[in-house]
């Protein structure tokens, strides 16, 4: 069994501690005796625990009769109706080890943005029931208009945290419910949040399929193992979450022991060389923990794409551009070696004398905040072309001795980077331009080795012509 890794997050006003037995839920095993692995419940007003991974779990305090018809399903909903569907659930996680830290309902937004490490989220799809009411009863001119009024409030809030929360944190959804499942995509589909594939990091199933019974299987790890391990993403997050987090923890306790105060030492030194601390620093711990990093993926999943379409080129083009390139909404970070900068265009310079393209190769201890005035910055000066410029017709790069063409960069654009007309920029000025993103290694080192390959070469003497005897 493959489980994401954490501390799980469950949502819903059904989840009470010191309630009576559950029933098939639970086992015959009431909440106050099974093992309470975080200890503490929270409410929606309280903050999450910062930091931690976990699986999020949502329900509202309401529920809707199901859209199918048939006895089944009213019994399942007649069931859910004290929360035994979802207890069930819970139940089973906790007896796989997964600890779980409980809320009433959707947290607020500052508890929302603590998720950060969360395994994965688990959302009990439920929206408001919508009662008929008898017009000649209600003074409202459309009574049951209230309801959908409602029903759309709750639909929306939902989409919403599942947006939020995708954004803080890339980990599987799983949503588990008594509704019409066909619904529920429709309404992802909308929000660009499903597509109904392999691709997809959003996990759907009925509550009744998920049910165990008193000495059963554990039927949701099971099938929550089943389609991680099947679903490439979730099954690439779930394998790397696990070796980097027991990479990094070996890590901090390696350097912990070579020294207790290894931070202020090394804190020390890169001051000391009037360097930028805090760049240095992530770069030796992000280099240090990716050599410990070791993950073990299943290549049955990623040898055959899970389906052809008309745009699997540009699909293609944008993963490249994702490894070589990162946007400038993606960068927090202060100017550093790989910076790409983009130029407005004077009136007075030809188009095709005008290399719009800065990119910034100086090395990251040599870039700084405090940096002098004359300490300027080295950069290669660059122009979009046409791919049948930079491209060979069976595929690579072409390779002139004077030039580099980097592709995808900044919007699947081709760009030559001219090592002839490099330039000095002086860092405030620098700061000032327009930064679109940068450029990453490997393509980023490609570039700087052979720019310096360039400007350390040596020229040979022309050759006199010889006449053949």
């Amino acid at each position: 069994m493959s489980m994401p890794i954490g501390v799980g997050i469950v949502i819903d006003d059904q989840l009470q501690l010191n309630q009576n037995d559950q029933k098939d839920g639970a086992k015959g095993q009431s909440q106050q005796d099974r093992k309470d692995t975080t200890g503490t419940v929270a409410n929606q007003s309280q903050q999450g625990p910062k930091g931690n991974q976990g699986a999020a779990t949502d329900t509202n305090q309401q529920n809707q009769a199901d859209n199918e018809s048939g006895s089944a399903n009213n019994s399942n909903q007649d069931q859910d109706k004290n929360g035994d569907a979802i207890n069930n659930i819970v139940y089973q996680l906790e007896e796989a080890n997964v600890p779980l830290v409980k809320y009433a309902d959707i947290p607020s937004p500052d508890v929302i943005n603590n998720f950060g490490q969360v395994a994965f989220l688990l959302l009990d799809w439920k929206l408001l029931a919508v009662e008929s009411v008898d017009k000649e009863q209600t003074d409202e001119p459309n009574p049951v208009q209230t309801g959908d009024t409602q029903q759309q409030k709750e639909l929306e809030e939902k989409l919403s945290f599942i947006e939020e929360f995708h954004k803080i944190c890339f980990a599987p959804v799983l949503l588990f419910t008594n509704e019409d499942i066909d619904v529920i995509k429709e309404k992802l589909v909308g929000r660009n949040l499903y597509r109904g594939d392999k691709t997809d990091f959003i996990f759907i199933r009925r509550k009744a399929e998920l049910k165990s019974v008193k000495g059963g299987k554990n039927v949701v790890v099971e099938t929550v193992s089943k389609w991680v391990q099947s679903t490439p993403v979730t099954h690439l997050v779930s394998e790397w979450n696990r070796s980097v987090f027991s990479a990094q923890s070996k890590m901090f306790h390696d350097f912990w022991q070579s020294g207790h105060e290894w931070p202020q030492i090394l804190w020390s030194a890169y001051e000391g060389d009037h360097s930028a601390p805090s760049r240095e620093l992530t770069e030796l711990l992000g280099k240090n923990l990716f050599s410990r990093i070791t993950c073990s993926f299943d290549k049955t999943l990623f040898e055959s794409p899970s389906s052809q379409s008309a745009n699997s080129d540009a699909d293609v083009i944008r993963v490249l551009e994702g490894a070589n390139f990162i946007g400038s909404n993606s960068l927090d970070i202060p100017n550093g070696c790989g910076d790409l900068f983009l130029l407005e265009k004077p009136a007075d310079i030809k188009e095709e004398d005008f290399f719009p393209y800065l990119l910034l190769i100086s090395c990251d201890c040599d870039i700084t905040q405090d940096s002098a005035p004359e300490d300027n910055y080295l950069v290669l000066v660059g122009k979009s072309v046409p791919l049948t410029e930079g491209l060979h017709k069976k595929g690579g790069v072409v390779e002139n001795p004077g030039s580099h063409y980097a592709f995808p960069i900044h919007g699947a654009k081709c760009v030559r980077f001219d090592f002839k007309k490099h330039r000095t920029y002086e860092p405030n000025t620098l700061r000032s331009l327009n930064r679109v993103g940068r450029i990453t290694p490997p393509l980023l080192t490609v570039i700087r080795q052979r720019y310096a390959q360039w400007v350390q070469r040596e020229g040979l003497p022309a050759m006199p012509k010889l006449t053949r005897s």
